[in-house]
This record gives structure tokens, C-alpha cells and sequence, in this order.
């Protein structure tokens, strides 16, 4: 490539698909030694590093959708790795979910397809799996902060209108 030449976002994009679909068959592989072997410091840790990599990977080359599913999977892997939640076959299940919902929607990303609501769904899944409240809002979009519904108000998506 001479110096004139660029890489576009989506040449920025293809490369990050390539890198997480290795990042994310490690993932999977080391759920499976978590689950075989414990919640030892070194794979919890390995698991956290790999999906903090998608996260960051992800921003940057402008999926923000992926990088939000990859966050709260990132959130939920510190709560094992802070020994405030033990592994036991509902959080391996929802880091396979999060990890399929990954899969599902990098391609997307890549394409230019419609992905905001997949993610915005998966999402929701991993913070309902971490424990804390749903995200609420009446449009999941990227660049907006979601709020946080109060821990005691119920969590319901505003009609559109």
C-alpha cells in the first residue's frame, strides 16, 4: 500500500471482525476451563482482558452497538473477578449469549445492517444477568447515554411515538 493509499473504516472494521473472531473462540474456551476447573484468578482475568479488548477494538472502529454488548459482558466478568458473584451455570450461559450475541452482530456492524436493537437486547440480557437494572430507554441510539432505571421502578420501554 503506498503512503496515498487508506484504509477506510470498513477495511478497519473487516480487520477487527477477523481479530474478535479469535478473541472471541478464546472466550468460549476459557468458559469451558471455568467450568471444568473454578474461577481460578488467571482465566477470570483472561476472560475480563478478552472482552475488554472487543470492547475497546470496537469503538474504535465505530461499532458502538458491539462495543456496549461488549461492556456489559466486560461489567459482568468483573463481578466474577471481584468474588462478588460465583460461577455456577447461569453466568456461563449468559457469557455464551454474550459472546453469540458478539458473533451475531460484528457482521452486522461490518455490513451496515441493522443491528441497534439485537444489541440493545442483548444488553439487556448480560445487566439482567449481572444483577442490576435493565437499561431504560425509549430508543436505544448510539452516541446517547442510556439511563438507568431506578432499582425499585420497574423496567419498561417508553412507547414510541
Amino acid at each position: 500500500m503506498s503512503p496515498q493509499e487508506s484504509l477506510s473504516e470498513g477495511d478497519f472494521q473487516r480487520l477487527f471482525a477477523t481479530e474478535a473472531e479469535g478473541r472471541l473462540d478464546t472466550l468460549v474456551d476459557e468458559l469451558l476451563e471455568l467450568e471444568k476447573g473454578g474461577a481460578t484468578p488467571e482465566v477470570v482475568a483472561s476472560l475480563f482482558r478478552e472482552a475488554h479488548t472487543i470492547k475497546g477494538g470496537a469503538a474504535v472502529v465505530g461499532m458502538p452497538h458491539v462495543a456496549r454488548v461488549a461492556h456489559a459482558l466486560e461489567d459482568l466478568l468483573e463481578e466474577v473477578r471481584r468474588e462478588r458473584r460465583k460461577v455456577d451455570t447461569a453466568l456461563i450461559d449468559a457469557v455464551l449469549a454474550g459472546v453469540d450475541a458478539i458473533r451475531t452482530l460484528i457482521p452486522l456492524a461490518v455490513a451496515g445492517q441493522e443491528h441497534e436493537q439485537v444489541a440493545f437486547e442483548a444488553e439487556q440480557r448480560l445487566r439482567i444477568a449481572i444483577g442490576g437494572p435493565p437499561v431504560v430507554d425509549d430508543k436505544p441510539a448510539a452516541g446517547r447515554a442510556s439511563k438507568r432505571a431506578a432499582p425499585s421502578a420497574p423496567a419498561r420501554r417508553r412507547p414510541a411515538g
